[in-house]
């Protein structure tokens, strides 16, 4: 992939995603050779700090029209990844990073920690988050 990375002072800024001619379908895994792109869009995702600066990713997504299956209700399909969390705004590993976090301290303080050193996140975002993960 053709990655640039951008150093801030505080932030490490990764872009991410270049088009390439034959694309892999979200769903059927075929090659999509019509290429209906409904829409692109460039998401910030947050990942684990590294070398001391938080890292946020900037992914072009797509969203393909649904000129396949017409089985289907939906008009529009949006691409999935699988390194993301279920919100597409964290990656699974920095999920888990917080989690563990919140295991040995109080969401206050686990809040506190991980807006200094690792990522904007709020105390509710931490409950909603553990909360989800006990139920699994």
């Amino acid at each position: 992939m053709d990655e640039q990375i951008k150093a801030l002072d505080s932030k490490l800024i990764i872009y991410d995603r270049k088009d390439f001619e034959n694309e892999i379908h979200v769903y059927c895994e075929r090659l999509y050779e019509d290429k209906h792109i409904h829409q692109t869009t460039i998401k910030k995702i947050n990942d684990i700090p590294f070398n001391g600066k938080k890292v946020i990713i900037h992914l072009k997504t797509k969203r393909f029209k649904n000129t396949f299956d017409k089985t289907s209700n939906k008009k529009t399909i949006t691409e999935s990844f699988e390194f993301l969390n279920d919100t597409r705004r964290r990656t699974k590993r920095l999920e888990e990073t917080l989690y563990n976090l919140t295991k040995n301290q109080s969401f206050s303080a686990s809040s506190e920690y991980a807006n200094k050193f690792i990522t904007s996140i709020s105390r509710y975002s931490l409950v909603r988050m553990v909360l989800k993960k006990t139920k699994q």
